[in-house]
């Protein structure tokens, strides 16, 4: 056996190293971000988890190359005899592997958990409070988390109740053409009322791909099944035993797992409904020819052998009859209900994809084609499933055959003579329960070949069907099982049989050698600095200059709309990325009149208002002029101040100009143009919005003319507006905020304020103070003796853009 090459654990190790590396940086500088984000906690345990990550691969990799060095040293002392490579089958046992998937199922939940409720912590209570239905997407993460917990739970159960399960048997190995016994050994159970439904199968394993594009596919070689009842299994003081005994044909295949990419191996399968947690376990079993056997392994393709009458299965939805004439087999619809659900649900999804991407303007139209195209070819699949039959019958010297849809089909008359193969065919493929499907092949002597039931039928179905018909037509019974596959067949060794011939191997693959592996590490390597230097690369550049991280995001940004570049620099403002701030305020300028308030926007524009950073909400301020085509400069100010002398639209100009002063654009004529409307002008609702124009301000002038408001003013809509601007509203820094805390206490010791005023008064305090002190004004003077000193230092020392918000 080749032994392990140390350029794996190379490998493996720098690709975990970026993952180690990032997941540490990104979780200390969560850590370390002042201010600290309510959801720091998500951006360590994120950061954590990637790091994790990276020094589980660098682990697996050193474990799995010590691993891989002691199966090679026990090859290397027993180079003609497989079955003694692996440790259990050396012992003459075969370990159960549920425990083995149990510790990969719970490393599996705890990845799932760790994203699914973090993703949710962090996410949907946003997504909820804005009654947005993309909460109902993220809740399926969470939900697949608590699932796979809860098979993790299960197999936990399970091992806690039957332990770690062996099958021990008396041979070195078994042989094909001999008989596999032996017995299952788990913890005593007393309930057996359906016993032990076991199944052997021969099974090949084929690995395609690499990467993200590798597949995996296992292929049912060969399955028999029975079931041991409860009064067969032995009981001592600590175990159980459950009797194995099943015939091994002769043709069969053995175990080889040369080519880790293309193996084949024996499986045995034990199950058992009982009260409680059921049992289920597999065990892999030797199977190998011994040098004293001689020959290589015959396989499926060897010359046809008399059987035995095979007896029609127990339960089955086939229809078959006899009239005299000869036995007639009719295929109806839905005869494999479960495989008709699967196709009916893969139709169902595919037909919504494919509507979609009509419907989505944004698909590209190749895709849609391609689809479209695809969706023929489902549409035929479920046809043949749900609405296919199939009729195999013999009469007057020849065999009918016809396969139809919807009972639309013609009956071919094929003569005795014509009929070439008449074999169960398989290609591999097992069902929901683990189960071979087969279907059946008629071959004509001209070549042509007619498939019956493809892929839809046990094993036990098939060779029932096969063996009557030919024993009907008068030919010898051959009722093996026919294997087709793409990829050739399976690999076998050939060292130890007397034999020179090379194991069979995948197309066009190659024995690996110590020259092709340090290829394959020059290249990894090579690989991984493609991957990995622009990692680095854009880690020092943000360590060392965030300016040109900044840059490097603008430059990929360029490329973009100037609507997909607006709502995603503000949506990560909103989450607080400083260097998407700072390229919004560059970039808004030249966005005037083309970005558009879109229903994304909407939202975006919505959660800007209200951000705890004031540079957000200045960024709201710039956002807004831009959509309405305005510019910060003199001219636009001169046109605002003259549409507010229009009665139509001096609401509009009032609430704009603010935004204008506020940016700084002749910033003491608008404020006092503002405050005097605010104060003065006749119509309540322009006061109302001379009002909201003033919230841009950020001085304590402004400050004081929304105060004035909030108490004098006879409007209550103007005095709401003013008051919410005072205490929560606008871009006014906590400090200057906590100067009017004295004023509105002594405000709510007025005996002639009306109720409203005086709610609102105490609810502008809490807003301010974030204090929670009772709607009272002895109260409140109580807090300000004791705590107002400490909340204003507090607040000065708070960087001059954070404020209370929502997020």
């Amino acid at each position: 056996m080749q032994r392990p090459s140390i350029a794996g654990v190379i490998i493996l190790s720098l690709f975990g190293l970026p993952f180690a590396g990032f997941g540490l940086f990104f979780a200390v500088v969560s850590a370390q971000k002042q201010p600290p984000p309510p959801n720091a906690w998500f951006g360590v345990a994120f950061g954590l988890f990637f790091a994790c990550i990276g020094f589980g691969l660098m682990a697996a990799a050193i474990y799995g190359y010590k691993k891989a060095n002691q199966q090679a040293d026990l090859a290397d002392a027993n180079p003609d005899t497989p079955w003694l490579w692996k440790p259990d089958w050396a012992a003459r046992r075969a370990d159960g592997l549920s425990p083995k998937v149990n510790i990969a199922t719970w490393v599996f939940a705890a990845i799932c958990d760790a994203i699914g409720f973090s993703l949710a912590a962090a996410v949907l209570p946003k997504l909820l409070a804005q009654g947005d239905l993309k909460a109902l997407l993220v809740v399926i993460f969470p939900v697949a988390g608590v699932l796979v917990t809860a098979f993790a739970i299960r197999g936990t159960l399970r091992t806690l109740r039957y332990g770690q399960t062996t099958f021990c048997f008396d041979v070195p190995t078994f042989s094909p053409g001999a008989r596999l016994k032996g017995a299952i050994r788990l913890k005593p159970v007393s309930d057996l009322p359906h016993g032990f439904d076991l199944t052997l199968s021969c099974k090949r394993r084929i690995v395609t791909g690499s990467g993200k594009n590798q597949s995996v596919q296992e292929l049912v070689l060969w399955q028999e099944s029975k079931n041991v009842a409860g009064d067969f299994v032995t009981r001592d003081p600590e175990n159980a035993n459950v009797p194995v005994d099943f015939a091994i044909p002769a043709e069969a295949y053995e175990t080889d797992e040369d080519n880790t990419n293309d193996r084949v191996y024996w499986e045995l399968r034990a199950q058992a409904d009982v009260p409680g947690v059921d049992f289920d376990d597999k065990y892999q079993v030797p199977v190998f020819r011994s040098g004293a056997a001689g020959g290589q392994a015959p396989g499926p393709e060897a010359g046809a052998v008399e059987e035995p009458a095979v007896s029609a299965p127990a339960e089955t939805h086939i229809v078959y009859s006899d009239d005299g004439t000869g036995p007639s087999f009719y295929f109806p619809p839905l005869r494999n209900h479960t495989q008709a659900v699967g196709v009916v649900l893969f139709a169902a999804v595919w037909s919504v994809i494919v509507y979609f991407l009509w419907n989505d303007a944004r698909a590209p139209w190749f895709f849609r084609v391609i689809f479209s195209l695809a969706e023929v070819l489902v549409g035929y699949l479920l046809l043949s499933v749900v609405f296919g039959s199939a009729l195999l019958r013999v009469r007057n010297g020849a065999l009918e055959v016809r396969n139809s849809i919807l009972g639309l089909g013609s009956v071919r008359t094929i003569p005795f003579g014509d009929v070439a193969v008449l074999a169960p065919l398989s290609q591999g493929q097992a069902g929901t329960s683990g189960r071979m499907l087969c279907g059946i092949v008629l071959e004509r002597s001209d070549g042509k070949k007619i498939n019956v039931a493809a892929s839809s039928l046990s094993e036990q179905e098939v060779r029932w069907v096969v063996a009557t018909l030919e024993r009907a037509m008068g030919r010898k019974q051959d009722t093996r099982v026919q294997f087709s596959s793409m990829y050739g067949p399976p690999p076998q060794h050939g060292s130890w049989t007397g034999t020179a011939a090379a194991p069979a191997r995948l197309p066009g693959s190659v024995p690996v050698t110590r020259k092709t592996q340090r290829k394959f590490a020059v290249v990894g390597f090579l690989l991984w600095l493609v991957f990995t230097i622009p990692f680095f690369r854009t880690f020092f550049r943000v360590v060392s200059s965030p300016s040109k991280s900044a840059a490097s995001s603008r430059s990929s940004l360029g490329t973009s709309s100037a609507q997909r570049q607006a709502e995603e620099l503000l949506e990560r403002s909103v989450r607080h990325d400083e260097r998407a701030l700072d390229q919004f305020e560059r970039q808004i300028s030249g966005w005037t009149g083309t970005v558009q308030l879109t229903d994304s926007m909407k939202k975006l524009e919505w959660r800007s208002r209200f951000s705890r950073d004031l540079r957000v909400r200045q960024a709201n301020a710039d956002l807004n002029l831009a959509v309405q085509g305005l510019r910060r400069d003199q001219e636009t100010v001169d046109q605002l101040m003259k549409r507010a002398q229009e009665p139509g639209s001096r609401n509009w100009a009032y609430y704009y100009l603010g935004m204008e002063g506020g940016r700084g654009v002749d910033s003491e004529r608008i404020f006092a143009f503002l405050s005097d409307r605010a104060l003065h002008d006749d119509d309540a609702t322009a006061r109302q919005w001379a009002v909201e124009g003033l919230r841009f301000f950020k001085t304590d002038e402004a400050l004081e003319v929304l105060y004035q408001s909030f108490t004098t003013d006879p409007s209550f809509a103007v005095r709401d507006r003013a008051g919410c601007n005072v205490s929560d509203c606008g871009i006014f820094t906590r400090a200057q905020r906590m100067r009017f805390v004295p004023k509105l206490i002594e405000l709510s010791a007025d005996p002639t304020l009306q109720p409203q005023m005086r709610s609102w008064v105490f609810m502008a305090l809490g807003e301010v103070t974030n204090a929670p002190v009772p709607a009272n004004t002895e109260a409140w003077r109580s807090w300000y003796q004791q705590h107002g000193a400490e909340k204003e230092r507090e607040f000065a020392a708070l960087p001059w853009y954070q404020v209370r918000g929502d997020e």
